[in-house]
């Protein structure tokens, strides 16, 4: 009996012991670590590409474009890539200003006077590359396949000037007839559109 008692005591002691050292065991403190925050991005084909270079960012102050490249190493795909987005944006702002000369011709009734028209609008693409200046990247994001998307943007401050520059000569040069007065001012209209509603 005496054996028994003193079984139950010991197995009793070695619980309670067990029981006051887990009590007592330190606890790990994990440290919160910073995670670098992630743009939004969408799947194609399986690479992920951020949100801002599918769609445009537009505000009053500036002209956004976005360009792409892949190459042996990042230093270069970066370079490659903020040229494409200049070459982007140099043909977005050339093809709506083309757009514009094109009504401001048809507007001005002075389409028989082909060379002039030619000249007018050869010194508008020519001012308005001139312009495109001041393009600054703003964004870099690498792919998982090793591409990079750079995201740049331009003062739309620099393009008004070009705008501004073509108005002008056409005032000096089409403004034999009444037609070509109100296509003078509806021309302006039309720049000033394109600035306010983001579409250059």
């Amino acid at each position: 009996m005496k054996k028994l008692l003193m079984a139950i005591l010991s197995g009793a002691m070695v619980l309670s012991l067990s029981s006051c050292m887990s009590t007592k065991r330190p606890v790990a403190v994990v440290a919160p670590q910073e995670v670098a925050t992630q743009p939004t991005t969408t799947q194609i084909n399986k690479v992920e590409y951020p949100d801002w270079f599918l769609t445009l960012p537009s505000d009053e102050t500036y002209i956004y474009c976005a360009g792409y490249a892949e190459a042996g190493n990042l230093q270069t795909a970066i370079k490659k890539a903020e040229v494409e987005a200049k070459t982007q944006l140099a043909e977005q702002v050339s093809t709506k200003v083309k757009e514009v000369i094109k009504n401001y011709v048809n507007d001005a009734g002075e389409g028989d006077n082909r060379q002039n028209m030619d000249a007018f609008e050869s010194f508008a693409l020519h001012t308005t590359q001139a312009n495109l200046v001041g393009v600054e990247r703003v964004k870099l994001f690498v792919l998982s396949n090793g591409g990079v998307c750079v995201l740049s943007k331009m003062p739309k401050a620099n393009l008004k000037t070009a705008l501004d520059e073509i108005q002008v000569e056409a005032q000096k040069q089409f403004v034999q007839n009444d037609a070509a007065s109100a296509a003078n001012a509806k021309m302006a209209e039309s720049f000033d559109n394109l600035l306010a509603n983001g579409l250059i």
